[in-house]
Parts: structure tokens; sequence; C-alpha cells
């Protein structure tokens, strides 16, 4: 695999989608008590996944640091991406 950056780019939108509906799937469970909303296991598999397809693209966009590809504005986008991705559970952990 020659470009990481590429791949690390398209995981990142697939994460940020995937992101996108376990927030609605999570907001509609919890405002419709009474009807069956999606089960715990459901979310927590998507969760799952999420985080996996999140840690792979942090793999790759440090590989592709590594392996010194062309900095394009894929490359900026992932970097950017995944460090909001990480910086945003940080900050809203010090928030009371």
């Amino acid at each position: 695999m020659k470009s990481y950056k590429k791949w690390a780019f398209r995981i990142l939108i697939f994460v940020v989608l995937l992101n996108i509906l376990v927030f609605y799937l999570i907001t509609d469970f919890t405002g419709n008590m009474s009807d069956e909303g999606p089960s715990i296991t459901l979310l927590t598999i998507l969760g799952f996944v999420v985080n996996l397809f999140f840690i792979g693209g942090i793999v790759l966009t440090i590989l592709s640091i590594v392996k010194k590809e062309e900095k394009d504005y894929e490359f900026i986008l992932s970097v950017a991406g995944y460090s909001l991705l990480i910086l945003i559970p940080i900050a809203l952990f010090f928030i009371p």
C-alpha cells in the first residue's frame, strides 16, 4: 500500500459518518423510550467498529508521516480531523 494518506482520509470520512449515525441512534433511542429503539448490542457493535476504524486511520496517518508522503489536502485534513477527534473528548472531560 503506497498511499497511506488517501486511505487515512477515506477512513476519516467513514468514521465521521459512523459517529453521526451513532449519535442519531442514541438520541432517537433516548427520545422515544416507549418505542423499541436500537438495542444496546447494536450500539455497542457500532461503537466498537467506529473505534477500530478510528485507530486504523490514526495508524495510517502516522505511517504517512513516517514514509514522508507528499502533503496535500488529504494529508492535512486527516491530521486535522484525527487531532480534533482526539482533542474533543479530552476537552469535554474537563468541562464540568
